[in-house]
C-alpha cells in the first residue's frame, strides 16, 4: 500500500510540474492573451496623476499622425495628446522596454464615439492590449489610471526585459492620452 502511495504522489508531482510548465509556455501565453483577456473588462483601479514614471520609453517622433500636444494649465509638465483634425482619428507609436506585466496610462474621452486603444504588432499579427471608450455623461476623469497589459505583447512570456513598440490609436473627436514630460506609460 505504501508503494502505491509513493507512486501516486510521484505521479501527482509529475502532473503538477507538467501543468506549471504548460501554463508558463508560449502556447498558454497565446491562449490567455488572445482568447481569454479580450473578454475581461478592466476599469481604472485608482485615480490621481502620478508625478513621474520609471518606465523606459520614447515616443517615435515620425509616428505622430494627426496628433496635437496641448499643455494642461494647472498641471505642470502634463500635456494632452489629442487629434488635430476632429473628422479623423490620430495615432502615435511608443517604444517601451517591457520589464513588467502591467503599466498604467491616462486616456480620456468625451462621448461614446471617442476613445483610445493600445495595440502591438509583430510579423503581421496585431494584438489589442488596452482600450477605453467615453460615456455619454461628459469627459472621463483626468486622473483615472487605466491598465495596459504589457505582459501580453508577443514574446511577453519571456522573463528578460526587451524593447517593444506600441501603437496608440485615438478615435473620435474627443479622445486624449495624457503624458508627463514625454512619458505616456507609468
Amino acid at each position: 500500500m505504501a508503494r502505491y502511495k509513493s507512486l501516486l504522489s510521484l505521479a501527482a508531482l509529475a502532473c503538477g510540474a507538467a501543468l506549471v510548465l504548460s501554463f508558463s509556455s508560449h502556447r498558454w501565453h497565446t491562449v490567455y492573451c488572445s482568447a481569454i483577456l479580450p473578454f475581461v473588462s478592466w476599469g481604472p483601479q485608482a485615480s490621481g496623476l502620478l508625478s513621474c514614471s520609471n518606465v523606459v520609453q520614447a515616443i517615435e517622433p515620425d509616428s505622430l499622425d494627426n496628433i496635437a500636444l496641448e499643455p494642461q494649465e494647472g498641471q505642470p509638465g502634463w500635456a494632452a495628446m489629442t487629434v488635430k483634425d476632429k473628422a479623423r482619428g490620430g495615432r502615435f507609436r511608443l517604444r517601451v522596454t517591457r520589464d513588467r506585466a502591467w503599466m498604467l496610462y491616462y486616456p480620456r474621452a468625451n462621448g461614446p464615439d471617442s476613445g483610445v486603444e493600445v495595440f502591438v504588432e509583430k510579423d503581421g499579427q496585431v494584438r489589442k492590449l488596452a482600450g477605453m471608450t467615453g460615456s455619454g455623461v461628459g469627459w472621463s476623469d483626468i486622473g483615472a489610471r487605466h491598465p495596459v497589459n504589457i505582459g501580453c505583447v508577443f514574446d511577453g512570456y519571456k522573463a528578460e526585459p526587451f524593447a517593444v513598440e506600441l501603437e496608440f490609436v485615438l478615435h473620435g473627436p474627443s479622445a486624449q492620452v495624457w503624458a508627463k514630460d514625454g512619458a505616456v506609460l507609468f
